[in-house]
């Protein structure tokens, strides 16, 4: 495909990487993983970006925890993932996940956690779960500031 010279820079970078380190789980090795996780994803190769997702958490999880920003971020990436192959209700799971964990760490208001509430309204909406998906947003001040209190006559 389109990305074969970008994907072949990358598989031996992360060899390079894995060798200099001695260790699948350096934090170097972690990056690049994701990024070509990320470009399979982009190439429309899902099932092999999701392999490699899922492989990624396990990765960051035994390296850095499981509460660990990194991991959070790779779980939702793998979310993300499933979701592009239709399965909603599994992708929720995992971004619910990603968002609990988030919001444990960083806040409600890092940009992380915004954007992992964005993407399980984005799932919960192919979900048919509207109204759910609602809810998770208003949760959640845009752009990162800080949450608007409901209006005047409006529960909380």
């Amino acid at each position: 495909g389109q990305y074969a010279p970008v994907e072949a820079r990358l598989r031996a970078a992360i060899s390079r990487a894995k060798s200099q380190s001695g260790d699948g789980s350096h934090p170097d090795v972690l990056v690049l993983e994701h990024a070509l996780g990320s470009l399979l994803a982009k190439d429309g190769r899902l099932s092999e970006a999701e392999g490699g997702f899922r492989s990624l958490v396990d990765s960051e999880a035994k390296a850095r925890g499981s509460e660990a920003e990194q991991t959070l971020v790779a779980i939702n990436n793998l979310a993300g993932t499933v979701l592009e192959q239709e399965r909603p209700e599994e992708a929720v799971e995992l971004y619910r996940q990603a968002l609990e964990g988030l919001d444990k760490a960083l806040g409600r208001a890092h940009p992380h956690a915004v954007a992992a509430a964005a993407n399980l309204a984005t799932a919960l909406r192919a979900c048919d779960r509207a109204e759910e998906a609602d809810k998770v947003l208003a949760a959640y001040p845009e752009g990162g500031a800080a949450p608007e209190g409901p209006g005047p006559g409006e529960g909380a």
